[in-house]
């Protein structure tokens, strides 16, 4: 009797005491949801998360990298894209604005403006039949590869979607200072992945404004070390600049304006950089949840599988612009000063480097492959959402 007398006395301090420490943990929640809740909650209203991130334009010519380029950026937790825009080259404007509002559909961003830019280079010139022939073999007709949407869709889809603004100008100018007039207080960064076109218009008719520009990102040209390339010279342009070599030298020359890095195909083709099956398929995989494919990963398989098709690696070019400006710590940058050839012939749009430790323009000359890779399979990884 008297043990169980115990046994009852010590069940009712152990209840006793659970229902104590269970009444403390509520009122603790409840606590700390009361105080802390709301500043959370203020923080949320004062800083949105996109408001802590640097704001970047991108400037693009719609072509697979470019495009994966995109889904790089939009993905990214360092930088907020606030517009695109694009110019002709693997594309004209038009398809580029296609090929682009599929990408921020996919991604759920249709809120980010998409600009269509120069119809033509600064001096009104044609591509080669040489270069058509080699952009479509690259990119495919319409630069999404086998992929072809459907323009009056798109079409109007960006007449819903695009600020009135936006709408009755090519002029680059006119978009810069849209983007400028709706974050007055900000900076603002440009990640430019085809040819120079629209910034060279920009950098002509110069504004106040545009002091805001601190930084802009380029993929183009090739380069050495030690100055002129040397051999076939014609493998030596890149495509970005033989597309308007006039409007990379005004861009270049502005190089007091702006801090500007450039990444080429010296770099953009190294073997560290290149992508291989297997990578693709990690990168486009389900993660082994049984899930089917999403429509992101539908949408990069196509792309990555259209470059592997006729290659057993591929190269991202426009991708190492996006990380340029993000991770700089990725490359090794020389600094100097480059030279866009403009005279007619075989040199048309070659880059000429010049080392020069006062030099105003950081050329990219080696980067960390395994990092690259790491961050890009991070970065462009489907899991089915």
């Amino acid at each position: 009797m008297v043990q169980l007398l115990k046994s009852s006395i010590i069940f009712d301090v152990v209840y006793y005491c659970l229902h104590v420490c269970n009444i403390i943990a509520i009122n603790t929640l409840n606590w700390l949801v009361a105080n802390y809740a709301k500043n959370i909650m203020l923080l949320h209203c004062v800083y949105r998360i996109e408001d802590l991130l640097r704001r970047v334009i991108l400037d693009v010519d719609s072509g697979i990298d470019d495009i994966i380029a995109i889904l790089v950026a939009l993905r990214s937790s360092n930088i907020c894209i606030v517009g695109i825009s694009t110019v002709n080259g693997n594309v004209n404007p038009n398809i580029g604005m296609s090929n682009v509002l599929k990408a921020l559909e996919i991604e759920n961003r249709l809120n980010i403006p998409v600009f269509q830019g120069a119809r033509r280079s600064l001096r009104n010139r044609s591509q080669s039949s040489k270069m058509k022939i080699g952009r479509e073999v690259s990119h495919g007709r319409r630069g999404l590869g086998n992929l072809v949407l459907d323009d009056k869709k798109m079409n109007e889809l960006w007449n819903r979607i695009t600020p009135d603004a936006l709408k009755g100008t090519h002029n680059y100018s006119d978009f810069i200072e849209f983007i400028l007039q709706k974050y007055p207080d900000d900076n603002i960064s440009i990640i430019a992945t085809g040819p120079l076109t629209n910034i060279a218009t920009m950098v002509m008719k110069e504004s106040e404004s545009q002091q805001r520009i601190k930084e802009i990102s380029i993929m183009g040209g090739l380069y050495r070390e030690t100055g002129k390339p040397t051999g076939d010279i014609e493998r030596s342009v890149e495509f970005n600049f033989y597309s308007d070599p006039e409007a990379a030298k005004i861009v270049l020359n502005a190089k007091h304006r702006f801090m500007i890095r450039i990444v080429g195909l010296n770099l953009t083709q190294n073997p560290k950089c290149s992508i291989n099956k297997d990578l693709v398929k990690r990168i486009c995989s389900t993660n082994g949840h049984g899930r089917s494919p999403s429509e992101a990963s539908k949408f990069l398989s196509s792309l990555l599988d259209y470059k592997l098709e006729r290659n057993t690696g591929l190269y991202l070019h426009d991708v190492l612009a996006v990380f340029m400006l993000e991770e700089p710590s990725l490359f090794r940058f020389v600094k100097g000063e480059v030279e866009i050839l403009t005279n007619e012939g075989s040199e048309r749009g070659l880059s000429v480097f010049k080392k020069d430790s006062a030099g105003q323009v950081l050329v990219a000359f080696c980067v960390n492959g395994s990092r690259f890779r790491h961050l890009l399979q991070g970065r462009l990884r489907c899991v089915g959402t």
